[in-house]
């Protein structure tokens, strides 16, 4: 049982890090339904730089889709996992009008340098 009160301070400290995951993937989400999202290797994504050109237009499509079901409602860390320099944090989107409308974004993140980098194929450490 003291693993649930380390795991719970752990999570707290996490999201209290400005420059943690839960933030980095709440703004990756926000740069993806604001059409400003860098593809490139070393832009806005930890993409590596052998990927090919196919599959960069394939991520593209995706993130273009997620875009539309993003729209316009606030986003909030729901959730988040941490190992070592991987995490996974689930976002949600707002709604106080109709909570059945509950929509939940999982982003995957990797450590570069001091930052995190979310991966470019969603809910994925593609």
């Amino acid at each position: 049982m003291k693993v649930l009160p380390v795991f719970l301070a752990m999570a707290a400290t996490a999201l209290a890090n400005p420059g943690g995951p839960g933030e980095s993937a709440v703004h990756f989400l926000e740069k993806i339904r604001s059409n400003q999202l860098n593809l490139e290797p070393g832009g806005d994504t930890a993409l590596a730089p052998q990927t090919s050109s196919p599959k960069r237009q394939e991520i593209a499509r995706r993130l273009e889709r997620m875009a539309r079901d993003l729209g316009s409602d606030p986003l909030e860390v729901a959730a988040m996992k941490l190992d070592d320099d991987l995490a996974a944090v689930l976002v949600r989107k707002i709604d106080d009008f109709d909570p059945a409308q509950l929509q939940v974004f999982p982003v995957t993140l990797v450590t570069r340098g001091a930052q995190w980098l979310a991966a470019p194929v969603p809910a994925s450490f593609e």
